[in-house]
């Protein structure tokens, strides 16, 4: 089981971006997990933390709004 999937079954409200629909993403919604469909920092603002990987460039309005603000 992924980390998104785990958080959400501890109780945890589950936020994420992936710009290409997919089995992944689908499979999260049905577990009412949101998935954006496109990167903005309005995203995660109020987010007590944020996980990126490691593909996710320091430009991505996402990532770059959590650096600022130390999320």
């Amino acid at each position: 089981m992924d980390l998104p999937k785990i958080m959400k079954c501890k109780g945890y409200d589950v936020k994420g971006a992936d710009i290409c629909s997919n089995y992944v993403t689908e499979e999260l919604l049905s577990m009412g997990i949101t998935v954006y469909n496109e990167h903005d920092e309005e995203n995660v603002k109020g987010a007590d933390f944020v996980i990126a990987s490691t593909a996710i460039k320091e430009t991505n309005p996402e990532y770059a709004y959590a650096k600022k603000k130390m999320v």
